[in-house]
């Protein structure tokens, strides 16, 4: 599968500062990978300051992505959903210092 290869200003989550990484764009996955670990849905390739053309992935490796990025997206949906109710159930308890048993 064909991945477009570029470098792009992203911002760093460990260091939460802006760099320059290198970037896959894979157009039949709609997915980009970074070389900071990130994997996302993405319909388009983010603005490059370089464009280093394409080249080919491994199927494998292809797979392994589209199965990551599912998957993340699943438990980024559940983990939204599951902190939005502790939030409202544990509202009216915000001044009080409760002992977890």
């Amino acid at each position: 599968m064909e991945g477009v290869v570029y470098s792009t200003r992203l911002l760093n989550p460990r260091s939460g500062k802006d760099e320059v990484v290198m970037e896959v764009w894979i157009e039949k996955l709609s997915v980009c990978i970074n070389e900071m670990d990130g994997a996302y849905a993405s319909s388009s390739p983010h603005s490059a300051i370089n464009h280093f053309g394409t080249f080919n992935l491994p199927e494998t490796f292809c797979a392994l992505v589209k199965d990551y990025v599912a998957k993340k997206s699943a438990f980024e949906e559940g983990n939204t959903k599951l902190f939005a109710v502790l939030k409202a159930r544990l509202a009216p308890k915000k001044t009080q210092h409760n002992k977890i048993v």
